[in-house]
C-alpha cells in the first residue's frame, strides 16, 4: 500500500509540469523596437532570461508570452528549458520577465503509514516578454 501511495505521489508530482500551459500573444504597434538599460539575466538553452531591467542593446518586442503551471517541486518557467525552446519557435532570442502571480488553490495531505506528508498547490502564471536581439 505504500508504495501505491508513493507512486502516486510522484505521478502527480512528475505530470505537474504537463499541466503548465503557453499562450502567445504577439505584439503590433509601433514602438516594437527598443533599447535597453541593463539589468541582469541567467542564459538556458541558448536563450537570455531577464530577470530584472532590459538588455542593454537594441532589440524588437514579439509579443508576450503567458506560462501558467503548478509549481510543484520548484519547477518555474524562468529557466525551464521548455519555455526556452518555445521562445526559440516564436523566433526570439531573450525573454524579459514582466511579472509572476502565485495562487494557493488549496492544501494536500497523504498518509504514509505512521507519518503523513502534506503541502500546498501553488499555481503560478509568469509574464515574459519576448524579444528578437538586433545587434
Amino acid at each position: 500500500m505504500k508504495r501505491l501511495i508513493c507512486a502516486a505521489v510522484l505521478a502527480v508530482m512528475t505530470a505537474s509540469p504537463a499541466i503548465a500551459g503557453l499562450q502567445f500573444a504577439p505584439y503590433e504597434g509601433p514602438a516594437a523596437e527598443k533599447v535597453g538599460e541593463g539589468g541582469t539575466k541567467i542564459t538556458v538553452a541558448g536563450v537570455d532570461f531577464w530577470t530584472t531591467g532590459t538588455p542593454p542593446r537594441r532589440y524588437r518586442v514579439l509579443g508576450i508570452l503567458t506560462d501558467t503551471r503548478y509549481e510543484a517541486w520548484g519547477k518555474k518557467a524562468v529557466g525551464s528549458k521548455g519555455v526556452a525552446a518555445r521562445i526559440r519557435e516564436l523566433g526570439g532570442d531573450a525573454a524579459v520577465v514582466l511579472g509572476r502571480q502565485d495562487r494557493s488553490s488549496g492544501a494536500y495531505v497523504l498518509p504514509m503509514g505512521p507519518s503523513v506528508i502534506g503541502g500546498e498547490d501553488v499555481k503560478t502564471t509568469t509574464d515574459l516578454q519576448i524579444i528578437k536581439y538586433l545587434d
